[in-house]
């Protein structure tokens, strides 16, 4: 039996007709469908653990649920969809670094003269 707190709810995605949320922890990544987070979205402070495939959902010392974690939904085509998304957002980042640096560029010599 393995025990993961995990720290923070990652992203959401969508595969095909449904949203997943992506859980990080200090070893794995968990993923499960958002519609089973949707109930429990009210409380404010919520801790996840993760012990084998399951997740647990803490609001302090109650327990708020035990939710199933989905398998089969990363798939080679939505993997190279993300790795290629994130080139592309690698080009809009690295652009728009560029474009900051510019303009403090800009900046600094318009105030020294």
């Amino acid at each position: 039996c393995t025990t993961d707190k995990i720290i923070v709810r990652r992203s959401t995605f969508v595969a095909g007709p449904n949203e997943y949320q992506i859980f990080a922890g200090t070893e794995k990544v968990h993923i499960c469908p958002k519609a089973f987070l949707e109930v429990i979205d009210d409380y404010e402070i919520l801790t996840y653990y993760a012990i084998d495939d399951m997740i647990i959902v803490k609001a302090g010392l109650l327990t708020l649920g035990v939710l199933c974690e989905t398998h089969g939904v990363v798939t080679q085509e939505l993997l190279n969809d993300i790795n290629s998304m994130h080139d592309m957002l690698q080009e809009v980042f690295n652009r728009e670094c560029e474009e900051k640096d510019k303009s403090r560029n800009y900046e600094q010599l318009a105030m020294t003269e």
